[in-house]
C-alpha cells in the first residue's frame, strides 16, 4: 500500500511539472510578426515616420526591419526601440523612384503571399490591391499614390533604407533609383524625431494593402 501511494505521488508530481511547463511555454509563445505577410499597425507607424521626417511622397520598408513589438509599447512615449527596430543603425535615405519601378517592387513584395516573406513591404503614401491567384509579376490590380492613380512614367520621392536601395532581398530595381540627398538618418532617430512631432500616436489599419480578386 505504501509503495502504491509513493508511486502515485511520483506520477502526480511528474504530471504537474509537465502541465506547468506546457502552460509556461504556451503563455510565452512568441507573437507572430504579421508584417511578413499583411499590412500592420507597426508597419504603418514606421513608414509614416520615414515619410514624415524625410518629407517624401511615399515610404516603404521590408518586414524583416520591423520588430515583433506589442502595440501597447508603441503607444507609450518610452518606446523600446530595440524591439521596434531590429536594425536601428540602418540609414533612411531619400530617393527618386519611377512609377513603373514602384509597381515592380510591389509585385516582388507580394510574390510569395501568403507565405511569410522577409521582403514583404510595409508602405506609406501607397495603397494597392492584388490578386494572389494571378501569375507572379502580374498580381497587382491597382496602385494609388496619395489617393491618386499611379503614373508609371512619373518620378516620385520615396523614403526607404540604404539596405533596400543597395538591392538587398531581390530589390535590384532600386539600385537604379537616384539618391536625392547624400544625407541619411538612422532609423532610431527617424522614430524618435517623429514621436516628438506627434501629440498622440494613432495606430490603425487603413487598407493600404488589400486582396482584391477579379
Amino acid at each position: 500500500m505504501f509503495n502504491t501511494m509513493k508511486n502515485f505521488k511520483i506520477i502526480l508530481v511528474g504530471f504537474i511539472i509537465i502541465l506547468t511547463s506546457y502552460c509556461f511555454l504556451f503563455s510565452h509563445e512568441e507573437k507572430v510578426n504579421e508584417s511578413f505577410y499583411k499590412e500592420t499597425e507597426e508597419g504603418n507607424f514606421l513608414t509614416d515616420a520615414m515619410r514624415n521626417v524625410l518629407e517624401t511622397d511615399i515610404a516603404f520598408i521590408n518586414a524583416e526591419s520591423i520588430g515583433n513589438i506589442e502595440l501597447e509599447e508603441i503607444k507609450d512615449t518610452e518606446i523600446n526601440l530595440d524591439e521596434l527596430l531590429p536594425f536601428p543603425e540602418d540609414k533612411c535615405i531619400k530617393i527618386n523612384i519611377k512609377g513603373s519601378v514602384i509597381k515592380n517592387i510591389l509585385e516582388w513584395s507580394i510574390s510569395l503571399y501568403p507565405k511569410k516573406n522577409s521582403a514583404f513591404l510595409q508602405v506609406s503614401g501607397i495603397k494597392f490591391s492584388f490578386d494572389p491567384k494571378k501569375e507572379r509579376g502580374q498580381k497587382i490590380n491597382s496602385i494609388f499614390i496619395n489617393e491618386e492613380p499611379i503614373d508609371y512614367d512619373k518620378f516620385y520621392t520615396a523614403a526607404t533604407t540604404d539596405f533596400l536601395v543597395n538591392g538587398a532581398l531581390g530589390y535590384t530595381d532600386l539600385k537604379k533609383s537616384k539618391i536625392i540627398s547624400e544625407k541619411s538618418i538612422r532609423m532610431d532617430k527617424i522614430v524618435t524625431d517623429y514621436i516628438k512631432s506627434l501629440k498622440n500616436i494613432d495606430l490603425k489599419i487603413e487598407g493600404r494593402i488589400k486582396i482584391s480578386e477579379d
